[in-house]
């Protein structure tokens, strides 16, 4: 068994072991996630789906069956879709994201997602660097900027 590398005290619990021969593991008192082997810039770049999706506590009831629906391997394909679309469009905001990912999504066979849901994928993935903020703003018709994302460089 692990060590938690944040030397916590915790207890490290196995979580899962890749086809790539990384396993996960979490520590017990901290909640921290690791991998043994770490992972290399040879292996799959998609950030991991979350391991529960996520609603608020303040949110209705339909949000939390709505995230209890979606399995991690749904979720790792509309990121996946959602990376392909700014690949190749390039920089968007997120009313073009929704309105593009309408328009293209079964000429490329991407799964159907709502506008929430487009945008949480959004997050997921620039909080994994796989898009960046490029700095630019646009005004929307409701006069409100929007900030355009793109792949990073």
């Amino acid at each position: 068994m692990s060590a938690c590398p944040d030397r916590c005290g915790g207890r490290a619990e196995f979580q899962r072991t890749e086809d790539t021969g990384h396993t996960r593991w979490r520590c017990s008192r901290c909640q921290e996630v690791w991998w043994e082997p770490p992972p290399t810039l040879l292996d799959p770049p998609l950030p991991e789906p979350t391991p529960t999706p996520r609603a608020r506590r303040t949110d209705p009831e339909t949000s939390h069956e709505a995230a209890a629906s979606i399995a991690p391997v749904k979720q790792r394909a509309t990121q996946a879709a959602v990376l392909d679309l700014f690949q190749r469009l390039g920089p968007m905001h997120d009313y073009r994201m929704i309105d593009a990912y309408g328009l293209e999504r079964d000429a490329h066979g991407w799964p159907p997602q709502t506008r929430s849901g487009l945008q949480t994928r959004r997050h997921e993935l620039v909080s994994a660097g796989l898009l960046e903020d490029s700095g630019e703003r646009v005004r929307l018709e409701t006069g409100r900027r929007a900030i355009v994302w793109r792949v990073p460089a």
